[in-house]
Protein backbone atom coordinates (compact mmCIF):
# COMPACT_ATOMS: atom_id res chain seq x y z
CA UNK A 1 0.00 0.00 0.00
CA UNK A 2 1.41 3.56 -0.74
CA UNK A 3 0.83 5.93 1.50
CA UNK A 4 1.23 9.83 -0.01
CA UNK A 5 2.36 12.60 1.75
CA UNK A 6 1.18 15.94 1.31
CA UNK A 7 3.25 16.94 -1.30
CA UNK A 8 1.52 13.80 -2.97
CA UNK A 9 1.42 15.35 -6.50
CA UNK A 10 5.04 16.12 -6.58
CA UNK A 11 6.17 12.58 -5.67
CA UNK A 12 3.90 11.04 -8.04
CA UNK A 13 5.42 13.03 -10.81
CA UNK A 14 8.65 12.47 -9.53
CA UNK A 15 8.20 8.89 -9.87
CA UNK A 16 6.61 9.42 -13.18
CA UNK A 17 9.97 11.06 -14.60
CA UNK A 18 11.54 8.51 -12.97
CA UNK A 19 10.27 5.38 -14.63
CA UNK A 20 10.01 7.40 -18.21
CA UNK A 21 13.96 7.63 -17.56
CA UNK A 22 14.53 3.93 -16.70
CA UNK A 23 12.47 2.76 -19.37
CA UNK A 24 14.56 5.27 -22.18
CA UNK A 25 18.11 3.97 -20.75
CA UNK A 26 16.77 0.22 -20.77
CA UNK A 27 15.64 0.54 -24.50
CA UNK A 28 19.20 2.45 -25.37
CA UNK A 29 21.03 -0.46 -23.45
CA UNK A 30 19.38 -3.11 -25.17
CA UNK A 31 20.92 -2.11 -28.80
CA UNK A 32 23.70 -3.56 -29.67
CA UNK A 33 26.98 -2.41 -29.36
CA UNK A 34 29.00 -4.08 -32.28
CA UNK A 35 30.88 -2.19 -35.44
CA UNK A 36 29.44 -2.72 -38.85
CA UNK A 37 31.55 -3.66 -41.68
CA UNK A 38 31.52 -1.00 -44.65
CA UNK A 39 29.14 -3.24 -46.40
CA UNK A 40 27.11 -4.20 -43.79
CA UNK A 41 26.84 -0.56 -43.04
CA UNK A 42 25.83 -0.33 -46.63
CA UNK A 43 22.91 -2.58 -46.22
CA UNK A 44 22.02 -0.88 -43.02
CA UNK A 45 21.58 2.57 -44.88
CA UNK A 46 19.79 0.29 -48.04
CA UNK A 47 17.08 -1.14 -45.12
CA UNK A 48 16.54 2.42 -43.56
CA UNK A 49 15.99 3.99 -47.01
CA UNK A 50 13.74 1.19 -48.22
CA UNK A 51 11.90 1.90 -44.51
CA UNK A 52 11.05 5.90 -45.22
CA UNK A 53 10.18 4.55 -48.76
CA UNK A 54 7.83 2.59 -47.62
CA UNK A 55 6.31 5.01 -45.76
CA UNK A 56 5.76 7.44 -48.29
CA UNK A 57 2.29 7.96 -50.55
CA UNK A 58 3.17 7.95 -54.35
CA UNK A 59 2.61 12.13 -53.93
CA UNK A 60 5.03 12.18 -51.30
CA UNK A 61 7.31 9.74 -53.16
CA UNK A 62 7.30 11.97 -56.18
CA UNK A 63 8.24 15.57 -54.32
CA UNK A 64 11.08 13.75 -52.57
CA UNK A 65 12.38 12.30 -56.26
CA UNK A 66 12.23 15.59 -57.32
CA UNK A 67 13.56 17.44 -54.98
CA UNK A 68 16.55 15.23 -54.65
CA UNK A 69 16.77 15.27 -58.27
CA UNK A 70 16.82 18.98 -58.23
CA UNK A 71 19.36 19.00 -55.28
CA UNK A 72 21.28 16.43 -56.56
CA UNK A 73 21.66 19.24 -60.47
CA UNK A 74 22.04 22.37 -58.28
CA UNK A 75 25.43 22.89 -58.97
CA UNK A 76 25.10 22.49 -62.72
CA UNK A 77 25.86 25.22 -64.94
CA UNK A 78 23.46 25.80 -68.07
CA UNK A 79 25.81 23.88 -70.35
CA UNK A 80 25.68 20.61 -68.02
CA UNK A 81 21.99 20.53 -68.29
CA UNK A 82 21.75 21.08 -71.62
CA UNK A 83 24.40 18.35 -72.43
CA UNK A 84 22.47 16.04 -69.85
CA UNK A 85 18.83 16.25 -71.33
CA UNK A 86 20.56 15.71 -75.01
CA UNK A 87 22.34 12.76 -73.81
CA UNK A 88 19.64 10.89 -72.68
CA UNK A 89 16.15 12.71 -74.16
CA UNK A 90 17.42 14.53 -77.33
CA UNK A 91 16.67 17.58 -79.04
CA UNK A 92 12.78 17.66 -79.11
CA UNK A 93 12.53 17.09 -75.31
CA UNK A 94 15.65 19.76 -74.47
CA UNK A 95 13.26 22.38 -76.48
CA UNK A 96 10.20 20.99 -74.56
CA UNK A 97 11.50 21.58 -71.57
CA UNK A 98 13.14 25.02 -71.82
CA UNK A 99 10.98 27.99 -70.51
CA UNK A 100 8.69 29.73 -73.06
CA UNK A 101 10.90 31.89 -74.72
CA UNK A 102 13.83 30.59 -74.70
CA UNK A 103 13.20 28.04 -77.54
CA UNK A 104 15.72 28.63 -79.97
CA UNK A 105 15.78 25.00 -81.98
CA UNK A 106 19.70 24.23 -83.41
CA UNK A 107 18.26 23.43 -86.64
CA UNK A 108 16.40 26.53 -87.30
CA UNK A 109 19.64 28.86 -86.29
CA UNK A 110 21.52 27.62 -88.93
CA UNK A 111 19.03 27.28 -92.33
CA UNK A 112 17.63 29.64 -94.41
CA UNK A 113 14.36 30.99 -93.34
CA UNK A 114 12.49 28.79 -96.48
CA UNK A 115 8.81 29.57 -96.44
CA UNK A 116 8.62 32.67 -94.27
CA UNK A 117 8.33 35.17 -96.88
CA UNK A 118 12.39 36.46 -96.66
CA UNK A 119 13.37 37.82 -99.64
CA UNK A 120 10.24 38.11 -101.69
Amino acid sequence: MLLLMPNSQNFLIMMNDFLDNLAANLHHKSQPKMKLTESQLEQFKANYAELIVDGMDMDTLVTFAIESIQQNINDWDEDDVKSEILDYYGEETLNDLMPSGDEIPILETNTPQYGMGVGK
